[in-house]
Formats: C-alpha cells, sequence, structure tokens
C-alpha cells in the first residue's frame, strides 16, 4: 500500500488542531482524492475534508499536536471515503458542506423577515435569496445551533449576486430580528461582518468590522474602495476571534481582485457564547442579492498556524531494489540491467560488460548460485561470450570488485525489507496504542498513591512476564549492531583504499547509512527506558518509527552503491538489515507482554 510521510511544523501544543496540507497528486490517488485515508504514527484514523481537488487542498484535524511539530502518514488504495468528513476534521464539529436537498435543522437554526425568502439547500449549496420587500428591509438567515466563545476561525465558501449585505455575524443573543439588511441587525448584542459596496466603491465603508451593544454601535475597522472583489464567482472568507479578542476578516477572491483583510482587537464579548449567523440582506430600493455559500466550517485557532515543512514517499520493496526477480531457492536468479544499477555502463569506471555480450537494459545475465561465495570470483554464462565476461572478472578481481554479482542472500534482502516494514510500522504501532494504558496503570504510584504492597505487587508481575529477559535479549542484539556498525565503517575505508583509483565508492552514501543505523539504536534505547521506568512510552515508540523508516529510504536511496561495493561490505549490511528486522521482531513480542501487564496491574 503506497504511503507518504507528514510532517508540519510545532505550535502551542493543543489537542484536535486542524491543518492544511496541500497533497501532491501522486500515483494510484484518484482524480478527486476520494481513495485516500490519514493515519497518526500508532495506526489511528486522521479525520479528513477534501476543499480543493484541484490544488490538493485537504484539512486534517491531528488528535495533538505540540511546539516540536507533528509526523503522520497518508495511504492510498482501492477504496473510496469521498471527500471525508467536514464535521469531523471541524471544532466542535461544527461543519456543513451542504450536501442532501434540505438544510439540516439538527445543526441550524433559520430566519426570514416580514416579506419572506427562500432557505434552500440545491446541489449542495445552501441558497440564502431574500425577497424584495416594498419598504424598508428584509432577510433570509441561518445560525448554529452551538455556540462558542473564543479562540477560532470561521472558513466558508460563498458567492452572491450583489455587492450589498452579503455578511457573517457573531452574535451574543439569539437573532430575533430579520426586517434588517445587516447581520448587525439581527440582535443587540453583535459582532457583525458587513460588506456593502466592495465593487462600485464610494466614500462610505465598503467592507467593515462593527461592534453592535445595546445603546448604539461602532466601526472597529473598514476599507474604503473600488474592485475589491467580484459578483458570481466562489470566493474564500475567513474570520477570526482570537483568545485575545483579535476580530479578523480576509476575503480572498477567486478572479484575481485584491480582496480585503481587516482586524482589530475588541474583549467586549471575548468570553460570551457566541453563535454563527450567515446571512444575506436586502433593501427596498434593490440593494442586495442571493448568496450562495458551497461549505462552512470553524477550526481551533491556533498561534503560530502549523505550516507542512515536508511530504516524502515511502518507498516501496519495488523501488528499492527494482532489478530484483524472485526465484526458488537453490536456482539461478536474474539480474536485469536496468536503470537502478548500471553494470556496464558507459562511464569509466564502470566494465563495459554490456557492450561484449551485446547486451542492452532489456539483456540479463543468468548467474548461477555458485558465483556467491567470494572465493571463486566466477561468472558462469549461458551465453557463447561467458569468457569474455570471465575475464572482465578477473580484471575486478584486481581493482576492488566494482562490478561484483549478487549473491543468494540478496533475495534475503526483499524478505528482511518486508519484515522491517511491516515490523516497523503495525507492530510498533501496536505497541504505541497500549503504551498509555501501560503507562497509566503501571505508574499509578504517581497518579493514584497506590500502597506499597501494590506497588511491589505490580513488579512482581512485571518479572513474572519476562519483561526484564527481553530487554536484555534486545540489549544484546543492540551490541552486536553496534559493533557491525563500527566494522561497516572499517570496511568501506578499507574498500576504497583497495579499489585504488580505478573504483570510487560513495563512501559518504554509506557513512550516512551508518549513521542512519546509529540512530535507530538511539531510539531502541529510549524504548528500553520507558519500558523500565513506564513513562514516555508513546514518544519512544514514535521515534523508533520514524528512525527505522529513515533506514528504509537511506538503502533505496543508495541500494546503487551497496550492490556495487565490495562483497564483503554487503554482506555485513545485510547483516546489519537483519539485525534490525530482528530488533523489530523482538520489539513486537513484547506488545503481548505489554498487554498483559496492563490488564493485569489494577
Amino acid at each position: 500500500m503506497p504511503q507518504a510521510l507528514i510532517r508540519v511544523s510545532g505550535t502551542s501544543p493543543t489537542t484536535d488542531a486542524t491543518i492544511k496540507i496541500e497533497l501532491p497528486r501522486y500515483k494510484g490517488i484518484a482524480e478527486d482524492y476520494h481513495n485516500i485515508r490519514f493515519r497518526t504514527m500508532t495506526g489511528r484514523v486522521i479525520p479528513h475534508w477534501v476543499e480543493d481537488t484541484s490544488k490538493g487542498i485537504i484539512w486534517v484535524k491531528l488528535p495533538k499536536i505540540g511546539e516540536a511539530g507533528a509526523i503522520f502518514y497518508v495511504e492510498w488504495g482501492n477504496w473510496n471515503v469521498g471527500k471525508g468528513d467536514i464535521e469531523g476534521i471541524a471544532y466542535k464539529g461544527i461543519g456543513d458542506d451542504f450536501e442532501g436537498t434540505s438544510l439540516d435543522t439538527s445543526k441550524w437554526n433559520q430566519g426570514t423577515g416580514s416579506a419572506g425568502g427562500t432557505i434552500s439547500v440545491e446541489d449542495g449549496v445552501l441558497k440564502l435569496a431574500p425577497n424584495k420587500p416594498s419598504s424598508g428591509s428584509n432577510s433570509c438567515c441561518i445560525w448554529t445551533n452551538t455556540t462558542i466563545t473564543n479562540g477560532f476561525v470561521i472558513r466558508e465558501r460563498r458567492k452572491f449576486t450583489n455587492e450589498y449585505y452579503a455578511d457573517l455575524g457573531l452574535p451574543v443573543e439569539e437573532p430575533s430580528s430579520f426586517n434588517t439588511f445587516h447581520a448587525s441587525g439581527v440582535c443587540s448584542q453583535i459582532y457583525g461582518f458587513n460588506q456593502q459596496t466592495p465593487i462600485s466603491g464610494s466614500n462610505a465603508k465598503c467592507v467593515y468590522l462593527i461592534y453592535k451593544y445595546s445603546d448604539g454601535y461602532s466601526y472597529l475597522d473598514y476599507i474604503q474602495g473600488s474592485n475589491l472583489t467580484s459578483l458570481n464567482a466562489f470566493h474564500i472568507n475567513e474570520y477570526y476571534y482570537t483568545h485575545d479578542g483579535l476580530l479578523r476578516w480576509i476575503h480572498t477572491p477567486s478572479t484575481g481582485e485584491p480582496g480585503w483583510d481587516l482586524s482589530a482587537t475588541h474583549t467586549a464579548y471575548l468570553d460570551d457564547q457566541k453563535y454563527i449567523l450567515l446571512f444575506q440582506g436586502k433593501y427596498y430600493k434593490g440593494n442586495g442579492g442571493t448568496s450562495y455559500i458551497d461549505w462552512v466550517f470553524v477550526r481551533k485557532y491556533l498561534d503560530p498556524e502549523p505550516e507542512v515543512l515536508d511530504i516524502r514517499l515511502i518507498p516501496s520493496i519495488e523501488e528499492i531494489l527494482p532489478y530484483i526477480v524472485t526465484t526458488t531457492a537453490g536456482t539461478p536468479f536474474v539480474i536485469s540491467f536496468g536503470s537502478a544499477i548500471k553494470v556496464g555502463s558507459d562511464t569509466s569506471k564502470n566494465l563495459s560488460s554490456q557492450e561484449k555480450v551485446g547486451a542492452s537494459k532489456e539483456h540479463t545475465v543468468v548467474f548461477q548460485e555458485s558465483v556467491a561465495q567470494p572465493s571463486q570470483r566466477v561468472v558462469t554464462s549461458e551465453n557463447a561470450v561467458g569468457e569474455a565476461i570471465e575475464k572482465e572478472y578477473a580484471t575486478q578481481e584486481k581493482i576492488g570488485q566494482e562490478t561484483y554479482p549478487i549473491h543468494t542472500a540478496t533475495q534475503e534482502t526483499i524478505a528482511h525489507f518486508q519484515k522491517l516494514l511491516s515490523a516497523t510500522i503495525t507492530a510498533v504501532a501496536r505497541l504505541k496504542e497500549v503504551a498509555l494504558t501501560f503507562q497509566s496503570r503501571v505508574g499509578k504510584t504517581v497518579d493514584k498513591n497506590i500502597e506499597t504492597e501494590s506497588v511491589v505487587a505490580s513488579e512482581t508481575v512485571y518479572q513474572k512476564l519476562g519483561v526484564e529477559n527481553r530487554i536484555a535479549t534486545l540489549r544484546t542484539l543492540q551490541t552486536q549492531l553496534q559493533e557491525a556498525v563500527s566494522e561497516l565503517a572499517e570496511r568501506s575505508i578499507a574498500s576504497k583504499v583497495k579499489a585504488g583509483e580505478s573504483v570510487e565508492y560513495n563512501i559518504s552514501v554509506i557513512t550516512s547509512l551508518a549513521e542512519s543505523f546509529e540512530s535507530v539504536l538511539t531510539s531502541v534505547e529510549k524504548v528500553y527506558r520507558a519500558l523500565e521506568t513506564h513513562t514516555g512510552m508513546e514518544n519512544a515508540v514514535s521515534e523508533f518509527s520514524e528512525k527505522a523508516l529513515a533506514v528504509v529510504e537511506s538503502v533505496a536511496e543508495s541500494s546503487e552503491i551497496i550492490l556495487s561495493a565490495d562483497i564483503s561490505v554487503k554482506e555485513l549490511i545485510l547483516r546489519i538489515l537483519r539485525t534490525l528486522v530482528e530488533v523489530a521482531d523482538k520489539l513486537r513480542t513484547l506488545v503481548e507482554v505489554v498487554e498483559r501487564f496492563s490488564t493485569t496491574v489494577e
């Protein structure tokens, strides 16, 4: 299943943070993004909603985020979740993309002035169409059943047929007066985001923020001008009310006009419960038209707003070693001279074996299993030109075995990488799922002051279930891995010296790979400490998962270097990979122990 890691920048620690990402349409992702799914590093599904398929704008709701940011991943496959769940990504579930044929009255109240009008849902769009009154004013509006105080952003996609009175309000009171042309007129206490003449322009306030109270009103900010937006096209509006009382209105036209960005700080209604009012007014002289609202949702205000730092595809096995053809053990296997490893290319440092056998990218050489033995240094060929290849490999022995044939152990690499991916993503994810339960129950000495006798009993269960023995086994593996990594560095340097000027191994790439192994060792040690101290399990397992995936990426990026390395170096890398897989498998077995332990310790 294809996947990509997503890393976002940090913000003040919070839960249920709605984040915007722009996801490239990778191969396999549907044109309308209906077959994607987001998950935390523990495997938990993250709610998402697709705003714009042409730009790949998608909103996801992370269960938590902090100053260090967050890492999660997206996957895609043969399923259909549509656009996702707009209520799922919204703050307090306040969101609606107006699917269906009628207004959802479990979410919205509605009101119309005495001249009447139409409030309807048509083709997935909300329509607010007040009738023109014979005198005075009229309106159509809806407002939420749910109230909120501060620290939020409302985002909507709206178009209007007339430049007047396509407003939004934050009333402190239940709206009760609808014979009005502005949102600020529905009750006596409200913040209004009022629109008046942003196209024709005038000396009046074209768009403005207003604070209304029982004895009057006050303009908080406004703009004068013309051609700020356009009619009959959908535009994006965002309305802010932050924790410290900042009101802000950002209007972003889809048609290239400048729009506006108004702001003012006002705290009179900071802690009051406020409704969200979607409004369209009409005046008897003809000012005012119809509003069409495609969708609207509320998200938590975050300061700073997290940004996507990078999106990285997780390489598949096919991408790591695309030229390996898996065969039954004990039989010859085939290596294709494709783009991944160019044996006999036109570069000066490679042997011209392809040219001598008349091969192209489609040609292959069948190697017998015996070439896996370093002492023989012989390549057999079914072609008549086998002797030429044999001579080339004799030369190769002298210059450091630049293009040594891949032996049977390479086949094991595929299986080990498959285990590494599954053991890291699934088993370690399962570990993290039970980590919090494990921590809370084992750590009751802090939270619930368990008596000393209970603590002793807990320690007895811990020992009985063999956690300490399993950790000891992992430490032994860790030591072996450390020794292998050190040996890798020495072998890499020795290979370069042995090869001489004719063969220049990319030592920096192999060194980078060794550093990736080192980082996994460090993260494994943190898992040990978390298991022993009963704290920090969640973060430790997340880090291990991330570092293990980094190793897979490193091997994918440096596969050509690895497979063209000295055979002893290559065997050592394979041994390191096997050890890493064993580490992951051992951690997986701890899942059962942790689960049993967490349910036993009460």
